[in-house]
């Protein structure tokens, strides 16, 4: 029967040993698609961002309306203005939307950037 330290000793080895076998099945799969692993980080990461239903919609409202202001957004959304602004800066830190700062901060979907979005997103099959 196994006892104290020993007991932690064969989990750790356990553990160790399906990390080496997740690593490696990881690592096949990357070479056969050749995708580096910042290609599958900044996926990820704009998935995580594109989740959220509030930046969804506000991705549409931007497209629709061309440019707008973080009130104009809130009332659209019929959300409080601080919640549309962290949606907006959450939106903005990932490069997916502009900002143009005037008398008041105007907001713009950037093209480019959701077209190198989509095309990583594809890549990834």
């Amino acid at each position: 029967m196994l006892k104290g330290n020993h007991l932690d000793t064969c989990k750790l080895h356990f553990f160790f040993l399906i990390l080496h076998s997740l690593k490696k099945s990881f690592e096949e799969a990357m070479s056969v698609k050749k995708i580096k692993f910042d290609q599958i980080s900044s996926a990820y990461g704009m998935v995580h961002c594109l989740k959220q239903p509030h930046r969804q919609e506000i991705i549409e409202l931007l497209h629709k309306h061309l440019s707008m202001t973080a009130a104009d957004i809130a009332e659209r959304l019929g959300v409080e203005a601080t919640l549309a602004h962290h949606h907006l800066g959450v939106l903005v830190q990932n490069g997916l939307v502009d900002v143009t700062k005037h008398s008041t901060s105007v907001y713009q979907l950037n093209y480019l950037k959701l077209t190198q979005v989509i095309a990583s997103l594809k890549a990834l099959g």
